[in-house]
């Protein structure tokens, strides 16, 4: 029994309802694409095809991807330019393709009602937009996956060439766009190949001979290897940076949560992340069902949904594995890359309902649940107030002016929108960045040199962000000569977005030469050396003016990442006189001191050895000077049984 159709006999019935979902598909993915302000990762991607083809090649080599969306998106911005309508429209355009894969290589399958099931809960889902309007390839490598998975159904069933053709160019494509889609076509290619190992012998369909699917199942499969090959080798190079240092968090059980939820909810979290994992559990539910119901019923069709589900699971249990063989490179949004094949096991479900209207019900059930995470997708502006800054300071930025960053997020983002202005990103010695920050170039320079342009007679604009991996002593720029800081550094933030970006006017003051001036207050920077950078974990701070040192009494404290050997911290608007600050290495993530029979079991620094204090310290043991001559001091971590 073969519930699949190789014809569509509704097609003339149904016509109008597939162009109703076309436009519906276009006005989702490109309504209120702009609304959002440029996060980094998108900022990285509008950088990169900036540059010519050549030189983005090189560039994009010492990255973490393969070229093919950045190929597309540089013609893109050719043709059309680089405003966020472009630059998101790639992606958007992927989330449209996926309704047209649904017309011309489902619907001969499924006939048109199970089809367009299909494209309503596709795009139902809340990510389909979400990454729809991301200038991001993960849109992009969906639609391959899923082009894929279908021609492929489609030329192990009929062995038709052209279907064998189409199945290895959206294959190489997938390969070429986002290394978890590689994955997802290696995973895929052995799926197939046991399927054609499993043909009936009996008409030849099952030997190696010329023709056969088996015969041409290696040979679509040799191919793509062969084409993947001339960038096989910037993957090694490009695996071994990754291995080396990346960015990425060791997976426990929340990441696990939030990747599998990722689908279902919305980038950088939301409210909705409980009923996003609860559409997990329904959906692979629900498509487990479905492929129970089609084995029952003996459909041989229900390899497709198979091959499907395998190719979402095995990706997922790949990442999984990698993060803990090697090192953690998994995150929420690489699993897009295979969200169509996960609706497609879904909507057989639905398909095997068999009624027009039981389909009809089941996609209205299903975007009944999912629409209030879409209408956060379209209002909740998440990705931070890159834009809000851009407006804000528009009319005071001189294109003369600098803008030295004490985050690559703030570098990125500030650098599309203030893209005349030189940008200075500040990276302390002995940190390794993430990221390719060449790809910004020209007109910016990274270094460990704050103040290397404070002698130049222009504006500097200093920026950070909230949360940055290392702390910037921005006292080097502001009490440099000729440098006067107009205020403190003014927070934006724009609700619910997860980036807030801190800015501060530092003008050129001629008549400022030396320490002196008879300031009152000032930045105050405190080095905290000996950390055990191995350990991961965060270095947990607080500062105290007086007696008790305990946490009834501090007046300003914080966490940064324990990322370095050595980590200054730096606190603005600081009155001069006696201060202490005393830190620990949080391991466990509680934010306060862990004892045992009374001593210290994680690394901790008073500014005195421990082992020399006799009982709690008190503010006098510990205490230092903080004036305009002596703006730092610095302190040792100590651990335990050192």
């Amino acid at each position: 029994m073969d519930l699949f159709k190789k014809d569509d006999p509704d097609r003339a019935r149904f016509w109008p309802l597939w162009v109703a979902v076309l436009v519906i598909a276009v006005f989702m993915t490109f309504f209120g694409i702009s609304g959002d302000a440029l996060w980094y990762d998108e900022s990285y991607s509008v950088a990169t095809v900036g540059h010519p083809m050549g030189e983005m090649l090189a560039l994009v080599s010492t990255d973490s991807h393969p070229p093919l969306y950045y190929i597309l998106l540089r013609i893109a911005v050719v043709v059309f330019g680089n405003s966020l309508v472009v630059v998101r429209g790639l992606s958007a355009l992927s989330t449209v393709g996926i309704v047209a894969l649904a017309y011309f290589l489902l619907r001969r399958r499924w006939g048109s009602p199970a089809s367009l099931a299909y494209a309503v809960l596709f795009l139902a889902t809340p990510m389909a937009i979400g990454a729809a309007q991301e200038a991001r390839m993960y849109a992009l490598a969906s639609f391959f996956v899923t082009g894929m998975v279908l021609s492929g159904y489609a030329a192990v069933t009929d062995n038709r060439l052209r279907d064998w053709v189409a199945l290895g160019i959206f294959a190489f494509a997938a390969t070429w766009t986002h290394y978890f889609s590689l994955i997802a076509a290696g995973i895929y290619w052995c799926v197939l190949f046991a399927r054609t190992l499993m043909l009936p012998a009996q008409d030849g369909r099952g030997k190696l001979s010329r023709g056969s699917p088996l015969f041409r199942c290696l040979a679509v499969g040799g191919a793509v290897v062969a084409l993947f090959l001339p960038w096989a080798f910037n993957l090694a190079s490009q695996a071994s940076r990754v291995a080396s240092n990346y960015w990425i968090r060791p997976l426990d059980s929340l990441a696990i949560f939030n990747i599998l939820s990722f689908p279902f909810g919305q980038r950088f979290g939301g409210p909705y992340a409980i009923t996003s994992f609860h559409l997990f559990i329904a959906v692979h539910l629900v498509a487990l069902a479905g492929l129970v119901m089609g084995a029952i019923k003996k459909d041989r069709g229900v390899f497709l949904p198979l091959s499907a589900m395998l190719v979402y699971w095995l990706t997922f249990a790949t990442g999984v594995f990698l993060s803990w063989a090697i090192r953690p490179v998994f995150v929420e949004r690489y699993l897009v890359t295979c969200m169509g094949s996960l609706v497609l096991a879904l909507a057989y479900f639905a398909r095997g309902l068999g009624k027009k209207r039981l389909m009809a019900v089941a996609c209205v059930t299903y975007a009944f649940f999912t629409a209030p995470i879409l209408l956060n997708t379209y209002t909740a502006r998440v990705n931070g107030a890159g834009d809000v800054v851009a407006m804000k300071y528009a009319d005071r930025v001189k294109p003369e002016d600098i803008f030295v960053h004490g985050s690559e997020h703030t570098f990125g983002i500030l650098r599309y929108y203030f893209p005349n202005n030189f940008h200075y990103l500040y990276i302390p010695e002995g940190f390794v960045p993430f990221g390719n920050h060449a790809v910004f170039g020209p007109n910016v320079e990274i270094g460990p040199d704050l103040a290397k342009y404070a002698e130049k007679p222009v504006t500097i604009w200093a920026v950070e962000r909230i949360g940055e991996y290392y702390s910037t002593p921005w006292s080097q720029l502001t009490l440099a000569p000729y440098r006067e800081a107009k205020g403190a550094m003014i927070p934006h933030r724009k609700e619910p977005g997860w980036l807030t970006i801190k800015i501060q006017e530092v003008a050129y003051n001629p008549d400022k030469t030396e320490a002196g001036s008879g300031r009152a207050s000032g930045y105050l920077t405190v080095k905290v050396t000996g950390i055990n950078e191995s350990l991961g974990g965060q270095v947990v701070y607080a500062l105290y003016a007086s007696d008790p040192i305990d946490p009834t009494n501090f007046i300003n404290s914080g966490a940064v990442q324990a990322t370095t050997p050595s980590i200054p911290i730096t606190l603005e608007a600081m009155t001069y006189g006696d201060y202490a600050l005393i830190a620990f290495h949080d391991l466990n993530g509680n934010m306060q001191p862990d004892f045992e029979n009374g001593k210290p079991v994680e690394g901790v620094s008073f500014g005195v050895d421990p082992s020399e204090l006799t009982a709690p310290p008190d503010f006098n043991r510990i205490k230092f000077d903080f004036s305009e001559q002596n703006p730092s001091h610095e302190i040792k971590m100590v651990y335990p049984g050192k």
